[in-house]
């Protein structure tokens, strides 16, 4: 048990490193007033385009190094986080587990995606953009769905562990 809360620990560093200090430092987004497509919820094709256009030559140039490998690195980092933390709390249900995932999964679709894009550009395809949009919005409601599995089953964790408490001092 004390292994997985090292790595668990180490894990939520390596996030909030992530968060904090790799992402922020990509100025050229905040720069041209583009953003990251990632940070959006459910884009559509023409926030799409707008931002590859306002990012410029040199800013989807960055574009290509973040969504290829920076954020392919994150989701990894992050998906076995939260596969971690709902087999601590869920041992037994791999089903749970796996779902963990999910959000990963969606991200490095949507990645593909944002690749495909930066690459055709200034050629521009609206149904992919859409797809991306699409995918997108279901990373980020599939990553909301996992947090609140993790407190669900935290919660869980915490009242099973006090009424357990409670009868142990009732019958000792």
């Amino acid at each position: 048990m004390k292994a997985l809360t090292i790595r668990i620990a180490a894990l939520s560093i390596l996030v909030l490193i992530f968060i904090i200090f790799i992402f922020p430092a990509f100025t050229i987004f905040h720069n041209s007033g583009a953003g990251m497509l990632d940070s959006k919820f459910f884009y559509t094709p023409d926030q799409a385009f707008e931002t590859l256009k306002k990012l410029g030559s040199t800013g989807r140039s960055s574009y290509y190094f973040v969504a290829g490998i920076v954020d392919m690195i994150y989701l990894l980092i992050y998906g076995r986080l939260f596969y971690l933390l709902i087999g601590a709390l869920a041992v037994k249900n791999i089903r749970l587990r796996r779902l963990a995932w999910v959000p990963s999964i969606l991200d490095s679709l949507e990645n593909l995606i944002t690749l495909t894009m930066l690459g055709m550009y200034p050629g521009f395809n609206r149904i992919i953009a859409a797809t991306g949009g699409v995918i997108n919005g279901l990373k980020w409601l599939a990553a909301a769905s996992v947090v609140l599995i993790i407190i669900a089953l935290f919660i869980r964790t915490l009242i099973n562990r006090v009424s357990g408490k409670k009868q142990a001092k009732q019958n000792p």
